[in-house]
C-alpha cells in the first residue's frame, strides 16, 4: 500500500498537533478500509491486546515506597540468574527525590504481579535529622554523599549541611557558612581541619577533614516491626538498633553505644531499654562520645499483641490490643464514631459497631506512655468488607483517582469465612457515541485467596490493562470504574 500526503493534508496534520484547539480530529481524519482489511485488521489487533495483557501480568516494574511505578523491566533474552532485562524509564531522566523527599522513606522492588521482591539499595536509606557530609570526588568538581553525623574524610574539605539549632566550634581548622537552603532549612558549610558541631543541649557532631580513614557509613534502623498495621511510619515491638553499611551495601560492626530519649524532651539520653516506650530519638554514639547519626522510632513494648474479630452483618467486630504495659489509650482525630474502649493496665478491647455499605476507615487510636509523646496508632476497622486506600488515605465509592496515580492505591479485603473468591472488574464509562450507545469492554479479573481473613494488594499491576481500555475509546472524557464483587455479584466498593 503506498500512502500520498499532498501539501494541504500536511497543513492540516500540523493543526492537529494541538488537538486540544481541534477537539474532533479524528471525526475531521477518517482511516478509510473496505470491510476484508478492516476485518484483519481489528482481528490482528484483538489478538495483540490479548498478549499484551499477558505479557504485562508478567512484566517487572520498579516502583517506590508509595506504590508508584517508575520504571518496566522487559526481559530480553536468557532466563533466570542470568537473564537480561531491558530497562524503560516512565519519567524522563529516570527517579530523583529532592528537597524534603529525602527525609522520608524510599525504597525499591520489583513485582511481577503476584508479589514483591525488595532490592537492595545504596544509600536508601532516608536522610535523618544529623548533619550531612559531602565530599569532592573526582575532577568534575561534584559534591558527592559521604556519610551523615560525625565523619572522617581524607580530602582537604567537607560541605556539611546542619540544621540551624546547631552551632560550629572550630576543634582546629575552618569552618565558613556559605548559605541557607531553605527547602531543606538547613544551613550550608565549607570545613577543613576539625571542627565541632554543637546541639542546644550540647550533643556533639565532629568533621575531620584530612584524616587517615574515611567514613561511608549509612545507617538503617533494624528491629521487630508490628505488621497488622496500616500507618506509614514503621512500629517496632521492642526498641531497634542501628546498623552500619559500607558504601558496597556489606553490613559493618557499628562500634559505639546506642541511646534514646523521649520525642521532644531534654532529659539525659538512656541506655536501659526498659522503659523505651513511645515515640524516641535513637542514636549511636562512638567511644569519644561523638554523635555518629540518629533516627526518630515509634516503639511498643517487646509483647506487644494485636488480635481482631472481624464483624459480620449486624455483628459488631472487635480489637484486642496485650502488652500495653499501663499505656494510656484514646480515640485519635478522625476515628470513626461507635466504638468502645475498655482498658486494664496491659490490655485493652475495642468493640466497634457494625456499619451498613463500605468498609469504614480504619481506626485512629492514640498510645501514650508517660514522658512520650502519643503513638498515632492506624488498625483497620474489623468488619467485613472491601476498601480502596491512596497512600494510606481511604477512599469512598465514586472517588476519582488519576490514572498515574494507580501506583499509589491500595486494595483491603476483609471476610472472616475461608474459602470466598473475590473479582476485581474494571469497565468503561463513556459519554453516548453516535448511535447514542455507550462502549462498554469490561475485564473481570479473580483477585488472590485471603490470608486469615485479610488481604492486601497493590493495583498498579492493573495499571495497563485500564490505560488499554481508555485508548480503546475516542471520548475523551472516558474513565474506567474498578469494582470489587464477590463470587455471588454482590458489589463491596467501587472507585473511577
Amino acid at each position: 500500500m503506498q500512502v500520498e500526503v499532498n501539501k494541504p493534508a500536511l497543513d492540516f496534520l500540523s493543526k492537529v498537533e494541538v488537538a486540544c484547539r481541534l477537539p474532533d480530529w479524528r471525526r475531521d481524519l477518517p482511516l478509510r478500509l473496505d470491510d476484508q482489511v478492516a476485518e484483519t485488521l481489528l482481528t490482528g489487533l484483538v489478538r495483540r491486546s490479548g498478549e499484551l495483557a499477558q505479557e504485562t501480568a508478567a512484566r517487572l516494574r520498579w516502583r517506590g515506597c508509595l506504590r508508584e511505578t517508575v520504571a518496566w523491566l522487559t526481559r530480553v533474552e536468557g532466563a533466570g540468574p542470568s537473564a537480561r532485562y531491558g530497562r524503560e524509564w516512565l519519567r524522563a531522566g529516570g527517579v530523583t527525590l529532592t528537597g524534603a523527599a529525602l527525609q522520608q522513606s524510599h525504597e525499591l522492588s520489583l513485582h511481577d504481579g503476584r508479589q514483591d521482591y525488595p532490592l537492595p539499595v545504596r544509600d536508601g536509606e532516608p536522610w535523618g535529622n544529623s548533619p550531612w557530609v559531602f565530599i569532592e570526588r573526582g575532577a568534575t568538581g561534584d559534591r558527592d554523599w559521604l556519610t551523615e553525623g560525625s565523619a572522617r574524610t581524607r580530602s582537604e574539605q567537607a560541605w556539611v549541611l546542619a540544621t540551624p539549632d546547631l552551632t560550629p566550634r572550630i576543634a582546629g581548622g575552618a569552618c565558613e557558612a556559605l548559605g541557607i537552603l531553605t527547602d531543606l532549612n538547613r544551613t550550608l558549610y565549607r570545613i577543613s581541619g576539625e571542627v565541632e558541631l554543637l546541639t542546644p543541649q550540647q550533643d556533639r557532631y565532629r568533621i575531620a577533614c584530612r584524616a587517615d580513614t574515611e567514613s561511608a557509613e549509612t545507617f538503617v534502623v533494624i528491629g521487630d516491626p508490628v505488621s497488622q498495621t496500616l500507618q506509614q511510619r514503621p512500629l517496632y515491638r521492642g526498641l531497634p538498633h542501628i546498623h552500619a553499611f559500607d558504601a558496597e551495601g556489606r553490613w559493618q560492626p557499628a562500634t559505639g553505644r546506642l541511646q534514646w530519649r523521649f520525642l521532644g524532651n531534654t532529659a539525659p539520653w538512656r541506655e536501659s531499654y526498659q522503659a523505651a516506650h513511645g515515640r524516641l530519638w535513637l542514636r549511636l554514639v562512638d567511644t569519644s562520645g561523638n554523635e555518629r547519626g540518629r533516627r526518630q522510632v515509634d516503639v511498643v513494648p517487646p509483647n506487644f499483641q494485636i488480635e481482631a474479630d472481624i464483624g459480620t452483618g449486624n455483628q459488631a467486630g472487635v480489637v484486642r490490643l496485650s502488652g500495653l504495659a499501663e499505656a494510656d489509650l484514646r480515640p485519635g482525630a478522625g476515628c470513626p464514631a461507635g466504638i468502645a474502649i475498655t482498658s486494664a493496665p496491659d490490655q485493652a478491647r475495642i468493640v466497634c459497631q457494625s456499619m451498613p455499605g463500605v468498609l469504614p476507615p480504619p481506626l485512629t487510636l492514640l498510645l501514650g506512655w508517660p514522658g512520650s509523646e502519643p503513638i498515632l496508632l492506624t488498625l483497620p476497622y474489623p468488619q467485613r468488607g472491601a476498601l480502596f486506600q491512596q497512600v494510606g488515605r481511604p477512599l469512598f465509592n465514586d472517588d476519582w483517582v488519576p490514572l498515574d496515580r494507580l501506583g499509589g492505591l491500595q486494595l483491603l479485603i476483609q471476610d472472616p469465612e475461608g474459602g470466598r473468591n473475590f473479582w476485581l472488574e474494571g469497565e468503561l464509562l463513556t459519554r453516548p457515541n453516535a448511535e447514542g450507545e455507550s462502549l462498554r469492554q469490561p475485564f473481570r479479573d479473580r483477585l488472590p485467596p485471603l490470608d486469615q481473613g485479610r488481604l492486601e494488594l497493590p493495583l498498579f499491576a492493573w495499571q495497563n490493562r485500564i490505560t488499554s481500555l481508555l485508548a480503546s475509546s475516542r471520548d475523551l472524557e472516558a474513565q474506567v470504574r474498578l469494582l470489587v464483587k464477590t463470587g455471588r455479584g454482590e458489589r463491596l466498593t467501587h472507585i473511577r
